[in-house]
């Protein structure tokens, strides 16, 4: 991000250098000021790549509410990964905050470590 300036400019060299679905990982400047909103600008130019929003540090839990909400505002379905010290336990708290949040099951994974 740093290299590019900013979230978009580097979301967006990323996603025209692979040709499948990107995955914009929000570690970024300010994940609900710049990252989650410069992913949706580019998932809303294109929505048939099934691109991803990946969650990696902060209040997962409260930035993963604003993305729905916000996603649902826009009219997107974008596809959720959620990370970095995720456990069994955790995995069945987002997996019932995602079914209240009406996002299908198929379009969160969860990685472990």
């Amino acid at each position: 991000i740093q290299r590019y300036g900013s979230d978009e400019m580097a979301f967006r060299a990323m996603r025209e250098r692979h040709p499948g679905p990107s995955s914009f990982l929000l570690d970024t400047f300010s994940t609900l000021e710049s990252g989650i909103p410069a992913a949706y600008a580019l998932i809303q130019e294109n929505p048939s790549r099934k691109d991803f929003i990946r969650f990696d540090s902060g209040d997962k839990k409260s930035q993963f509410i604003y993305a729905a909400m916000k996603a649902n505002a826009m009219g997107l379905r974008p596809r959720y990964i959620l990370e970095d010290s995720f456990d069994l336990e955790l995995t069945k708290e987002f997996e019932q905050l995602r079914a209240l949040l009406g996002i299908p099951m198929e379009d969160v994974l969860y990685g472990y470590g």
